[in-house]
């Protein structure tokens, strides 16, 4: 193995590891929180779209955004930008937010699967183009 593929194989492979734990952290901080009983749930809507854009899905056009949603804790609004893309949602549409009394963390539990599912898929992919790189490098 060359030096210059075993420092980008590092890259990558530490790019995985924080990517991981950057995404991982909401759903373990959900998760204990939702153990302990310090989970909240209110009703919040959509107040706005991030990122918005057309792409075509299985000869459809969708319009994939990051929404922005809104909810009330105690007479005090908050706002709380979603970390997942969603596709075909509309300003106003009405979401389940769980919020942590304790710690004021919020999450939308619709998106909570989503998260996993790229986080399973994300790393499975870089994990997957690693192998292949590092048997490339042996074989050759």
């Amino acid at each position: 193995m060359s030096v210059f593929s075993i420092i980008l194989g590092g890259i990558v492979f530490a790019y995985t590891i924080i990517y991981s734990v950057y995404r991982l952290l909401p759903i373990y901080r959900y998760g204990r929180a939702n153990k302990a009983g310090d989970i909240k749930i209110v009703d919040g809507k959509i107040v706005s779209l991030l990122e918005e854009e057309k792409k075509a899905y299985r000869g459809e056009m969708v319009s994939v955004s990051v929404p922005v949603y809104s909810f009330e804790i105690g007479g005090i609004v908050h706002k709380q930008s979603s970390v997942v893309q969603r596709v075909n949602i509309a300003v106003g549409e009405s979401v389940t937010v769980a919020f942590c009394e304790r710690t004021g963390e919020a999450w939308v539990i619709k998106d909570l699967p989503l998260m996993k599912k790229n986080l399973i898929i994300r790393v499975t992919t870089i994990i997957a183009v690693l192998t292949v790189l590092v048997l490339t490098e042996m074989l050759l």
